[in-house]
């Protein structure tokens, strides 16, 4: 399915890029529109594909608007740079602080990046005045017409699923818990807005003085490391997949660029190529989207006439690492989010979403699909952040030479299992497992429930009594129903040996209600519910 959707998305921006080279040779608006036509095709493609109509039509008012301003950053940044990098730095640090006012908001704010990294990135100036910047709208309005259509008729002809994935609802805040004092007190948008300014400030600043009119490669790594960021940890594992990929893509790209003439058809053909392989490989790795996306710039420059060989090609990696390094010193020592309470927020969601499912089998058996559908999403969410505990588990284990260790990450492989079993229980009129459910199952249920809710406590670091043993299997087996929830019991108990109860009077630990939650369409200030 990822690859059909990746075929539409590349469709709607190799369409949208002839249309916008049309408007650009009919009325000499400069390369920028292109760059710009698509950027934002790319974004709509993968941020749109699940949208509902009422959100598409936001997003036709909201890309032209954005669009304009940030081709007026873009002036800034050629006539009056200091202005304009000043502008670009809080208008990105902005767009991160806008999440704590909710999912409109969020999406408002990943929509504003992309026209401002479109803008950075264009190699050469279009024609100066009101009039290009003007024509910033139009072609918005294009790429969302674009793919609009293209995912709209492949969902009716059945290509791709017809309706969107059901998004998480935000949890209920906390009121009950006091927030820390000083800076951890701080919401997480705040603190990863202040992380993302200073990092794209210090890019700015050591890219004019050490790399001069190559500066763009170092801030536009600082801003890639530091969007999303799931915690310090993850930026760290970003920042060196970043590294990674760009070096393979830059020397790649490079190498054979420098055989390549100016304005050669065949760049143009390998963009489009290099952002179709890196749109179907980035959910493997982030790596291959960096390299992908590296590779194009390097193609893109090459076609403007910017060519060099092995003395450009240090000093676009000596610039991409400065970036990275710049937005991880950032991220990990001022105002750090730890990647410990993200995983745990993550892990409350997924255990909320079960419970809820839970409590719909003996009492909303109508609404046990939906709760179902509930925690698949929330531990697709869960996977984002997976990758880096499961690292953090191998260096500690290597390190130490010990076989099994608790370690957050093995509640991750927990959860893992459960797929089949909750798909079981979303079923309960086939299964037989609602009201006319017998002694045992019932029994279960009350056993697991009650550990679940002691998991979500120990999960929060508040106090709890302890895990209770499972009934024994009856001598005659267990239904269907009965076995998916004593799988269910299972991981929970793995769970416990991982986050063990707290006992009653232990100091509590609230950064968990501060944790950043940055999955599109969630309140990225919700409280995981874990009592």
């Amino acid at each position: 399915m990822e690859g059909v959707h990746a075929a539409v998305a590349m469709t709607a921006v190799v369409a949208t890029f002839y249309s916008a080279m049309a408007l650009e040779h009919a009325f000499r608006l400069g390369a920028g529109v292109l760059v710009l036509a698509v950027a934002l095709s790319l974004t709509a493609a993968r941020t749109e594909r699940a949208a509902s109509r009422r959100r598409r039509l936001a997003g036709l008012v909201t890309m032209p608007v954005l669009a304009v301003v940030a081709g007026g950053v873009g002036e800034l940044l050629v006539h009056l740079p200091t202005v304009g990098k000043a502008v670009f730095t809080l208008a990105l640090s902005g767009a991160i602080w806008l999440r704590r006012f909710g999912p409109v908001a969020t999406r408002a704010g990943a929509w504003m990046a992309m026209p401002f990294i479109a803008v950075l990135v264009t190699p050469v100036p279009g024609p100066v005045g009101v009039w290009t910047v003007l024509w910033s709208a139009p072609i918005a309005v294009l790429a969302w017409g674009w793919v609009a259509l293209l995912q709209t008729v492949a969902r009716r002809l059945g290509l791709v699923d017809a309706t969107p994935p059901p998004r998480p609802a935000p949890e209920p805040q906390r009121r009950d818990a006091p927030r820390k004092a000083g800076w951890r007190g701080l919401p997480a948008s705040t603190r990863m807005a202040v992380q993302m300014g200073l990092s794209l400030a210090a890019a700015f600043l050591v890219g004019d003085l050490l790399f001069g009119r190559h500066w763009p490669w170092l801030v536009i790594t600082a801003y890639v490391v530091s969007a999303g960021n799931r915690g310090r940890g993850d930026v760290l594992h970003k920042a060196a997949l970043r590294f990674a990929g760009a070096t393979a893509g830059t020397i790649a790209v490079t190498v054979v660029a420098s055989f390549l003439p100016r304005h050669a058809t065949a760049d143009v053909v390998a963009i489009f190529v290099l952002l179709g392989i890196g749109t179907v490989l980035r959910q493997f790795t982030y790596a291959y989207w960096a390299g992908c996306v590296t590779g194009v710039l390097a193609l893109l420059y090459s076609y403007f006439g910017e060519t060099g060989g092995p003395e450009l090609l240090g000093v676009r990696l000596a610039a991409i690492a400065t970036g990275a390094l710049l937005a991880a010193a950032a991220h990990w020592f001022v105002l750090p989010v730890r990647s410990a309470d993200v995983l745990r927020k993550r892990l409350g969601a997924v255990l909320a979403a079960l419970a809820d499912l839970l409590r719909a089998v003996r009492h909303e058996p109508e609404r046990c699909a939906e709760h179902g559908a509930r925690f698949a999403t929330d531990l697709a969410l869960l996977e984002q952040v997976a990758r880096t505990a499961e690292l953090h588990r191998t260096l500690l284990r290597r390190r130490a030479r010990t076989a099994r260790a608790a370690h957050p990450a093995d509640a991750v492989d927990a959860l893992r299992t459960l797929a089949e079993p909750v798909r079981v229980l979303a079923a309960p009129a086939a299964d037989g497992s609602g009201a006319a459910a017998g002694p045992h199952h019932l029994r279960l249920r009350a056993a697991v429930a009650a550990n679940l809710t002691e998991l979500r406590r120990a999960l929060g670091r508040r106090p709890g009594d302890g895990h209770r043993p499972l009934p024994p299997p009856p001598p005659d087996g267990e239904r269907p129903a009965s076995a998916a929830l004593r799988a269910v019991g299972t991981a929970v108990d793995r769970m416990a040996e991982v986050f063990p109860s707290v006992e009653a009077g232990a100091p509590v630990d609230t950064a968990i209600d501060t944790a950043v939650d940055t999955a599109e369409g969630r309140a990225p200030e919700s409280k995981a519910r874990v009592t």
